[in-house]
C-alpha cells in the first residue's frame, strides 16, 4: 500500500471508495438521510473541484484506491474513509499520519476533525482530544476532536 497526492483523474475511484465505506460501515451508526447527504457531498464531481478541501491524499493498493483523507485551508481534517474490504489494516492510521505531516509542513499548529460515532476511539488512539459532541440534522452526531502538532 502506498499513499500519494490525489489527482483529478482519481475522482471516480475515490467517490466509489467513499460510497462503499458509507454503505458498509457508517450506515450501521447513522440514519439513511445522513448517509445520503454524505454521498451527495462526496460525489466524483465535487471531489474533482476540491475547492473546500485543497489537500487530499489517497491510499493505493495495486491499481485501486482503498482510502482517502483531506485537509481544509483552515486545518480541518475531512473525509477520512477506508474501503471496507481493506478495513483494519492500518490504512486509516497511515493516512492520518501523512495528513498531519502535511498540515505541519503547511504551518498548522493543530488539526481538528469531526469524528464519526464509530471513529472517536480511532482518533483517541492517535492522540486526539475530544472537545465536545456536535449534532446536525444534515450530518448527524459527531465529536469535535483536536490534536496539537
Amino acid at each position: 500500500m502506498r499513499i500519494r497526492n490525489y489527482r483529478q483523474e482519481d475522482s471516480l475511484q475515490t467517490a466509489q471508495c467513499i460510497r462503499r465505506s458509507l454503505s458498509s460501515i457508517s450506515s450501521k451508526y447513522y440514519p439513511k438521510k445522513v448517509i445520503w447527504n454524505l454521498k451527495e457531498y462526496y460525489t466524483a464531481r465535487n471531489l474533482k473541484t476540491g475547492e473546500n478541501e485543497p489537500w487530499r491524499l489517497v491510499a493505493i493498493e495495486g491499481e485501486n484506491i482503498v482510502g482517502t483523507i483531506s485537509l481544509t485551508k483552515d486545518g480541518w481534517i475531512m473525509g477520512l474513509f477506508v474501503d471496507p474490504r481493506y478495513f483494519a489494516r492500518g490504512i486509516g492510521g497511515n493516512l492520518l499520519e501523512k495528513i498531519e505531516k502535511l498540515a505541519k509542513k503547511r504551518g498548522f499548529e493543530k488539526v481538528r476533525a469531526h469524528a464519526a460515532i464509530n471513529a472517536v476511539e480511532f482518533y483517541k488512539m492517535h492522540e486526539y482530544k475530544v472537545l465536545r459532541q456536535v449534532s446536525s440534522e444534515e450530518y448527524g452526531k459527531t465529536y469535535r476532536v483536536i490534536k496539537k502538532l
